[in-house]
């Protein structure tokens, strides 16, 4: 059996990788990490959803050798200070979705689909701070 540290996810470190390298508007929160939020500058706090394995095929020999295939949702929450522009945090999940437009990872196995922005509403309960959610759908075809 492998040691604890030898597990990773490549989905999620596929699209981590590149939100790091890609988006530089503001800090970025993952899951499990410290908040790199700063006083009352924007940040976005991220989910990640996802099925184990869907199976996709059948006909193999072996039940475990047929194409099992991963879905799943990412989640960017984009916090802004309460009475900011509307415009500026609906533009920033605008621009959060755009950057997963097309996009491939993964040598082409993990494709980003629908993605939806939300009204947005008051993210804590002293009403410092007002959130909008974007959700985009991603899939992993593995085709081994």
């Amino acid at each position: 059996m492998a040691s604890f540290q030898q597990f990773s996810d490549n989905v999620y470190d596929a699209i981590k990788n590149y939100v790091t390298a890609t988006w530089t508007a503001c800090d970025v929160s993952w899951p499990n990490s410290s908040s790199k939020a700063n006083g009352d500058d924007p940040f976005i706090a991220v989910d990640f959803h996802g099925t184990v394995y869907g199976q996709q095929s059948i006909g193999a020999n072996k039940q475990s050798d047929n194409r099992w295939d991963r879905e799943g949702i990412i989640w960017f929450f984009i916090f802004v200070p309460r009475n900011t522009d509307f415009s500026e945090a609906s533009g920033a999940a605008k621009a959060i979705a755009n950057i997963f437009r097309g996009l491939t990872l993964l040598s082409g196995s993990l494709e980003f689909r629908d993605a939806t922005i939300g009204t947005g509403a008051a993210a804590t309960e002293d009403g410092a701070w007002f959130n909008v959610p974007v959700s985009i759908e991603w899939r992993f075809i593995d085709a081994n």
